[in-house]
């Protein structure tokens, strides 16, 4: 095993850009794939050569297995976008991953995959210049998928193999911060994935959304909540009323 060390924390777009970046250049390989730290493979030794199995099979260029989020206690399939541009949990019962798997379907259709276990081949991590940097949490894959199926690339979940997630095991550690970091960072990754996909006047109604759920935290007198909102809100705006532009990676 081989650890690149950087300089300082790039979130999680820039720190996988590098580390993808560095294996490509050093060892030139087919798939890259990316873990998180909070993340339990449950079959070892198998998991990931089954989904390039399939990825092969379907000629896939971005994949990922089924994951069961063990906060919220349910398997999700990726995730899938609200009216407000919001980021919800693909969810698959096992009523009907039962049926799915016994009439021998491999594939679930999603257009947003779970960034806890992305696999990506190498070309097309390449031709999408990586993540976009500006997403230091959360949106982050899902606007990596966003751009790769507009390029044309194949995207699916496969059913052969699960993964068990904790979710947001990092943000845990600073609960003890008077901001809600997860919730600022939601907040402003979620302006500027609307802004920069679907147009001023959608993020302008996601903004809208926003601060009604502002509202309800200070009813609520939900201060460390309250802040991280408004926080989230001011960059997230400041931010995506910019131009638009992406910093990736360059492999």
């Amino acid at each position: 095993m081989e650890i690149v060390k950087l300089d300082r924390n790039y979130g999680w777009s820039g720190g996988n850009n590098r580390g993808a970046v560095y294996a490509i250049k050093k060892y030139r390989p087919e798939y890259l794939v990316f873990l998180n730290n909070d993340v339990y493979i449950i079959d070892s030794t198998l998991w990931l050569s089954k989904i390039i199995r399939i990825m092969d099979k379907y000629n896939l260029d971005l994949a990922s297995p089924l994951v069961y989020e063990r906060s919220l206690g349910f398997l999700t399939a990726g995730n899938m976008i609200g009216e407000y541009g919001e980021s919800r949990p693909l969810i698959i019962s096992k009523t009907l991953l039962n049926k799915v798997k016994a009439q021998g379907v491999e594939l679930i259709p999603s257009k947003y995959l779970h960034g806890a276990v992305l696999v990506v081949r190498s070309h097309a991590f390449k031709a999408l210049r990586g993540f976009d940097d500006y997403f230091l949490a959360y949106y982050d894959e899902t606007d990596f998928c966003e751009r790769a199926r507009k390029r044309g690339f194949k995207v699916a979940a496969v059913t052969v193999t699960t993964v068990h997630h904790h979710g947001s095991a990092t943000f845990r550690k600073m609960r003890g911060r008077l901001i809600d970091l997860q919730t600022e960072r939601t907040v402003e990754s979620l302006l500027r994935f609307v802004r920069k996909h679907y147009g001023f006047n959608r993020m302008i109604h996601a903004m809208l959304n926003v601060v009604k759920w502002l509202l309800a935290e200070i009813s609520k007198a939900n201060l460390r909540k309250t802040l991280a909102i408004l926080e989230g809100l001011i960059l997230g705006s400041r931010n995506s009323l910019q131009r638009i532009t992406v910093n990736t990676a360059k492999a």
